[in-house]
C-alpha cells in the first residue's frame, strides 16, 4: 500500500480504524512521512477524517502509540490468563485427544469425550500389554472405527501413529499439564486416560522414543501413588539420614506433598502410613483353609460355565458367519441391479455394524472366559499374603499392595484415605467367616452354605464385567467418610484407619 502512494496510485486511506493500520512505531511513521511528502491527503475513519496538518498529524502519532501500547499489552494479558487456567487445573487451548472442551458459568473445562476416550483407553491396554504402536492403531481405527474429532475444515480420520505416539508420550494424560515451561495439575474432576505408574511404563517402552523419567530415590516406596488432599499434588516419600548420639547414622523414611511452598500439610514417617495400611489389610484378610476352599469352588463352578461359554461363542461364531453371508447376498443383488444404490448402502451399513458388535461381544467373552479365573486367584492371594508382604516385602512389593487394595490414595492432615477395591469388600463385610477354619474336612466336603455361597456369587459376578471392576452402586464400608478438600461435592469413600487404630473422634 505504501508503494502503491508513493507512484500516487492512492492518496485516500479509508478505515475502520487507525489500529487496522499501524500497530508498530514504523508503520506510523511511514504514513506521516506520506503526508509530509504531499503524497498522502487524507486518512477517512468513520469519526474522523485526519488531514495533512500539524494537529492531526500529532493526533495520527497519539492513536498510533496507543495502538502499539494495546498491541503490547495484549501479549501478557493473554498469558496472565491462560497461566491462570493452567493453575486451575483446566488445560489453556484446544482439548486433547479423548476430551471435548465445555462451557459451564462461563468458564471453558474438558470434559471426557464419550466416543473416543474408552477407546483410547483401550488402546492405551493394548500398548501395555505389548502390542506394537502400529498394530494398536490399525486394531482401534479397523476393527473398533476410531475417528477424530470433525471440524468444519478438518477431522473424521482414522488415529495416525504419529498421534498415538505423541499422546503416549504427553504427561496431560496422567494428570501433568506443561504448557509454556509451567506446570499444572489436571483437575481431579477429569478422569485420566491413564495413571502415571502406567506413564512411566509406557516411557520405559518407548526407549529413545519416550520421555526420560525424572531422577527419583530408590528403593522407596509408594512414590507417585498417593495424592495431597490440600492441593492436589504429588506425595513423596524420601529417606533422610540422622545422626545419633553415639555417631551412628540411622536412616528414616517420611511422606511428604511435592509442592513444598505451597501447602500446608506436613510430613508424615512412612511407619504411620504402613500403620494404617496394615490396620486396612487386617480386614479383608483371610485364613489359608477359606483360600484353599474359595479356589476348589471357583474352578469347580468355572468348569460349568465353561461348557455354556463354548456353547454361547459357537452360536456367535454362527451369527457372524450368517451376517457375512448376508453380506456377500447384498452384493450379488448390487451387482444384478436388483436393489438401488441407496438401499444397498443403507443394509450395507446395518450388516456391517451388526457384525462389528457381534465381533466385540466375541472377543470380551473370550477375554472374561480366559482371564477371570486368573483375577480371581489372584485377589485370593493378595488377601492371604498382603500383610506379611508388607511387613517384610521390597519397596516394588509394598508399591504393588498400596495399588491393589484400592483407587483414590489421599493423605489429609496424616490420614491416608482410600477407595477400598468394591471385589475385597466382600472380605471386609464377612471378616469372620473368611477367617474360620474348616480342618479336618476334604475341600469337596466343606459346605456351600448360603454366607459363604453369597461370597462366591459375588465373585462369580466379576467374571462378567471388565478388569476395573466397579460396583454400580458401591456400598461404603468404611470407619468414617471424609471429604476431599480439593473436589467439593466429594465421591470418595474414606477409610480413615487412624480412628481404628488409635481412637480418633
Amino acid at each position: 500500500m505504501i508503494s502503491n502512494i508513493e507512484r500516487g496510485k492512492y492518496s485516500v486511506i479509508v478505515c475502520w480504524a487507525l489500529n487496522r493500520l499501524a500497530r508498530n512505531a514504523v508503520d506510523g511513521a511511514l504514513l506521516i512521512e506520506q503526508m509530509d511528502n504531499k503524497k498522502l491527503f487524507a486518512i477517512v475513519t468513520p469519526g474522523k477524517v485526519y488531514y495533512n496538518s500539524g494537529e492531526d498529524k500529532l493526533l495520527l502519532q497519539i492513536e498510533f502509540g496507543l495502538a502499539k501500547k494495546y498491541s503490547d499489552d495484549l501479549g501478557p494479558a493473554v498469558m496472565r490468563g491462560m497461566l491462570s487456567t493452567l493453575k486451575r487445573g483446566r488445560w489453556p487451548g484446544l482439548p486433547k485427544p479423548g476430551y471435548i472442551n465445555t462451557r459451564i458459568k462461563g468458564e471453558t473445562i474438558q470434559v471426557v469425550d464419550e466416543v473416543r476416550f474408552p477407546l483410547l483407553r483401550k488402546a492405551i491396554e493394548m500398548f501395555l500389554s505389548g502390542s506394537t504402536a502400529q498394530n494398536v492403531v490399525d486394531t482401534i481405527n479397523d476393527n473398533y472405527g476410531y475417528r477424530t474429532v470433525e471440524t468444519a475444515k478438518t477431522g473424521n480420520k482414522p488415529l495416525s501413529i504419529s498421534s498415538f505416539y505423541r499422546i503416549l508420550k504427553d504427561p496431560f494424560y496422567y494428570g501433568l499439564m506443561v504448557w509454556n515451561n509451567e506446570e499444572g495439575v489436571l483437575s481431579p474432576e477429569v478422569p485420566r486416560l491413564m495413571s502415571e505408574e502406567e506413564y512411566w511404563k509406557i516411557q520405559q517402552r518407548l526407549g529413545n522414543k519416550g520421555v526420560p523419567r525424572p531422577y527419583i530415590h530408590k528403593d522407596v516406596p509408594y512414590r507417585g501413588n498417593i495424592k495431597c488432599s490440600v492441593c492436589g499434588r504429588n506425595i513423596i516419600t524420601y529417606p533422610k539420614k540422622k545422626k545419633l548420639k553415639d555417631g551412628s547414622y540411622k536412616i528414616y523414611y517420611y511422606a511428604q506433598c511435592s509442592n513444598r511452598k505451597g501447602c500446608t500439610q506436613k510430613h508424615i514417617s512412612l511407619n504411620v502410613l504402613e500403620e494404617q495400611l496394615l490396620t486396612l489389610l487386617g480386614d479383608i484378610k483371610i485364613s489359608k483353609d477359606f483360600h484353599d476352599w474359595f479356589i476348589y469352588w471357583l474352578k469347580q463352578d468355572n468348569e460349568k460355565e465353561s461348557i455354556d461359554t463354548s456353547i454361547g461363542l459357537q452360536n456367535l461364531e454362527s451369527q457372524i458367519t450368517n451376517q457375512y453371508r448376508r453380506k456377500n447376498n447384498l452384493l450379488d443383488l448390487k451387482i444384478d441391479d436388483r436393489i438401488s444404490d441407496e438401499d444397498y448402502k443403507q443394509k450395507k451399513i446395518e450388516i456391517e455394524e451388526e457384525i462389528k458388535k457381534l465381533e466385540m461381544h466375541r472377543s470380551n467373552i473370550k477375554y472374561q472366559a480366559d482371564d477371570w479365573i486368573t483375577r480371581a486367584e489372584k485377589r485370593l492371594d493378595y488377601a492371604l499374603y498382603a500383610q506379611e508382604k508388607l511387613i517384610n516385602g521390597t519397596s516394588d512389593e509394598k508399591t504393588e499392595i498400596l495399588k491393589n487394595v484400592g483407587t483414590n490414595f489421599l493423605l489429609n492432615d496424616g490420614i491416608l484415605c482410600i477407595d477400598l477395591n468394591p471385589v475385597l469388600n466382600i472380605f471386609n463385610k464377612k471378616h469372620d467367616l473368611v477367617n474360620s477354619e474348616l480342618i479336618g474336612l476334604e475341600l469337596s466336603d466343606k459346605l456351600l452354605n448360603k454366607e459363604n455361597a453369597d461370597i462366591l456369587d459375588s465373585w462369580l459376578g466379576d467374571r462378567e464385567s471388565n478388569p476395573n471392576f466397579r460396583d454400580q452402586n458401591p456400598t461404603c464400608y468404611h470407619y468414617t467418610i471424609s471429604h476431599c478438600n480439593r473436589r467439593g461435592n466429594c465421591q470418595i469413600i474414606a477409610y480413615q484407619i487412624l480412628k481404628k487404630t488409635f481412637n480418633y473422634p
